[in-house]
């Protein structure tokens, strides 16, 4: 027998007798051991598992498994539970513990409140500056709308082959068009 087996042979009659019906985290603090090296040890062993195996035994999530009865789960998302409980997690801690206590998803409220630009009442005549900077939008979705309003009106596919007054009163006509 090699020595490493001699020692692995002590070292699983010593992890025999220790006390497995311990919790992970109590064993790991006897034994100078992590938790992770604890869990190996109880397979090698053939230990059962932790007695709160998959459970979450820390003080924030006790904090809050005591609160969530009291959270407004459907109409609040998470950073505003975070803010509102004063809690110290992070967003997708948060979502976690949603899944676990079987709550809903958290409402993402920027997709419900946020206002679409109005393209109906663009004056497609003015810059592509003028335009994004009133709609709120980017010189991208500028360009991107106008160019879809053109084809789809026009069948005008690029702007680049025609001079300053060609373009003007193409938008003058795209405003017609729209406006009707």
């Amino acid at each position: 027998m090699s020595s490493q087996e001699e020692i692995r042979n002590l070292n699983l009659e010593k992890w025999k007798k220790w006390d497995w019906e311990k919790q992970d985290i109590a064993l790991a603090r006897e034994h100078g051991l992590s938790r992770e090296r604890i869990r190996q040890i109880r397979k090698i062993v053939g230990a059962p598992q932790s007695p709160t195996f998959h459970q979450w035994t820390d003080p924030l999530h006790k904090r809050i498994a005591e609160k969530v009865s009291n959270y407004d789960w459907m109409t609040k998302n998470n950073i505003e539970i975070i803010k509102k409980y004063n809690l110290d997690c992070s967003s997708g801690y948060l979502s976690s513990l949603r899944k676990q206590f079987g709550k809903p998803r958290s409402v993402r409220k920027f997709y419900f409140e946020r206002q679409l630009p109005k393209w109906e009442n663009v004056d497609w005549c003015q810059s592509v500056d003028r335009i994004a900077q009133a709609l709120k939008v980017s010189k991208i979705a500028v360009l991107k709308k106008r160019q879809k309003l053109l084809t789809t009106y026009f069948k005008q596919k690029d702007l680049r082959s025609l001079d300053e007054t060609s373009k003007l009163e193409l938008f003058q006509q795209l405003n017609e068009k729209v406006h009707k």
